[in-house]
């Protein structure tokens, strides 16, 4: 039971560290094609990249200058290396996941310690929205701001 609790501890480790890795240099899918769609992998990274395209979407309707526009495009591409890092991470999370619960021996506290690993980088991928979301915000004016407010207000009530 050590033995697996180990393998397994090893497994969350290393997908960590592979995560971080690709991270740090910046690696990615180039295009930044293919994140979402790929029946599951990547799924929150996708989503969380869709923003950039429901962004730019919205951008039509606030009816950006050039500028903000090249302002927001720098900001999502100065942290889609990021994004694609955490991504990376719930991946191999989620297969270290599914290698715990196919095993022949389950250990409840591998898995909770799996999960709360994949909970972290989940929040952490969370507060970098948050983060990029409100640079964007610093682009926008106050009108544009309101009209982006009340858009995402009618979203979440149905209305789009």
């Amino acid at each position: 039971m050590r033995k697996n609790r180990a393998l397994l501890a090893g497994v969350v480790l290393t997908g960590v560290v592979v995560g971080t890795s690709a991270l740090a240099l910046g690696a990615g899918h180039g295009d930044g094609g293919g994140c979402s769609g790929r029946g599951g992998k990547h799924q929150m990274m996708g989503r969380m990249m869709g923003s950039e395209e429901r962004l730019m979407k919205m951008a039509d309707r606030l009816d950006l200058t050039e500028a903000q526009r090249a302002s927001v495009k720098q900001i999502f591409a100065a942290n889609k290396s990021t994004f694609e890092g955490y991504g990376a991470q719930l991946e191999l999370g989620r297969e270290a996941m599914r290698n715990a619960l196919d095993s022949d021996t389950y250990d409840q506290a591998v898995v909770r310690d799996m999960a709360k690993a994949q909970g972290d980088v989940l929040g952490d991928m969370m507060a970098l929205r948050a983060d990029v979301m409100h640079q964007v915000r610093q682009v926008l004016t106050a009108e544009q701001i309101e009209q982006m407010e009340d858009m995402r207000g009618r979203h979440r009530r149905g209305a789009f």
